[in-house]
């Protein structure tokens, strides 16, 4: 096994949790913003909360983003925890 394959793997899957943990709160804050949508009274009201619901999505990017760089870090340390592996 290589010497930084087991805090290599348990740092991958503490970013898998904390990625899919903040996922959750963001679509639960999203589901919210959607559906607790007040009535506007002028075009700016209306524009200012489009502006806030459009802002509250960029973090699922970076959640994205996040899980698709740790996955193959992931699978690298775990094959070379279950194989021995310690090089290519």
């Amino acid at each position: 096994m290589h010497p930084i394959a087991l805090p290599v793997l348990l740092l991958s899957i503490v970013a898998f949790a904390v990625c899919f943990r903040g996922i959750g709160k963001t679509n639960k804050r999203l589901y919210t913003l959607r559906f607790d949508r007040p009535a506007h009274d002028t075009a700016d009201a209306a524009w200012s909360w489009a502006a806030s619901y459009n802002r509250a999505q960029w973090p699922l990017i970076g959640y994205g983003l996040t899980i698709t760089a740790a996955v193959p870090v992931f699978f690298c340390a775990l094959i070379s925890v279950l194989t021995g592996a310690t090089g290519p």
